[in-house]
């Protein structure tokens, strides 16, 4: 958990990125959890097939909404961006 990166967010939440998470079988699937102020899990995004790798990077924008960027392994030479808000 948070092997790749643990991200502040501008509402004071934070998002913990684990690339290389292993999601129902999915091998490298990867994950990034939205956690709040209290500790509780807000959201869950899990990458869909093996080596999506999702949560290799995270930024962080200070106008609500955080980009996760993925890997996507399964095409050569191919990734992903997902913008998702606060």
């Amino acid at each position: 958990l948070g092997s790749s990166s643990i991200t502040a967010l501008p509402n004071n939440n934070f998002v913990i990125a684990s690339p290389n998470d292993d999601v129902n079988d999915v091998v490298n699937a990867g994950s990034v959890r939205q956690i709040d102020t209290t500790g509780t899990q807000v959201r869950l995004i899990v990458g869909a097939v093996t080596n999506d790798m999702s949560g290799v990077s995270i930024i962080a924008t200070p106008v609500a909404n955080f980009y996760i960027i993925s890997n996507k392994k399964k095409f050569v030479d191919s990734g992903s961006v997902s913008v998702f808000d606060l």
